[in-house]
C-alpha cells in the first residue's frame, strides 16, 4: 500500500493492528448498547485526538492541508442537527464562541426549511 501527503510526496506510517476483544462487540456488562457508548466516549475521544493536539492548541493540520487558509477566512458556522447531535452542537456552539471567537449558530434539522427549488 502506498500513501502520499497532500503534495504527492510518499509518507511512511507504522502499521496499526486492531486487536479486539468480545467486548468489542458485544454489550458486556451494561443493559444496552447505548448506554456502553456513553461509557465509552472518554476513551474513544482521547483516541480520536490522538495526535492532533499540542500542550495548549488543536493543530490545524489536523483538520487537512488548506485549513489554515480555509479557517482564515470563517466568519459564522451554522450547525444543523436533531436529537443528541443538536445538543453536541450547542456544547460545539460554546466552546467555538469561546475560544474561537466565531459566531454560531444551532438549528434542529427538522425546523429549517428546505430551499424551493428554480426552473429556468
Amino acid at each position: 500500500m502506498q500513501i502520499v501527503d497532500g503534495r504527492g510526496n510518499d509518507v511512511e506510517r507504522p502499521v496499526q493492528t486492531f486487536e479486539h476483544s468480545d467486548g468489542a462487540v458485544n454489550k458486556g456488562d451494561y443493559r444496552h448498547f447505548m448506554l456502553k457508548e456513553i461509557f465509552e466516549q472518554p476513551e474513544v475521544i482521547r483516541a480520536a485526538l490522538e495526535g492532533r493536539l499540542s500542550d495548549d492548541h488543536v493543530l490545524v493540520e489536523s483538520f487537512g492541508p488548506d485549513a489554515q487558509n480555509i479557517f482564515q477566512t470563517v466568519k459564522q458556522i451554522h450547525i444543523i442537527a436533531c436529537g443528541t447531535s443538536y445538543h453536541a452542537g450547542l456544547v460545539a456552539r460554546y466552546w467555538l464562541e469561546r475560544y474561537a471567537g466565531i459566531p454560531v449558530q444551532v438549528e434542529v434539522a427538522s425546523r429549517v426549511p428546505l430551499p424551493l427549488s428554480h426552473s429556468a
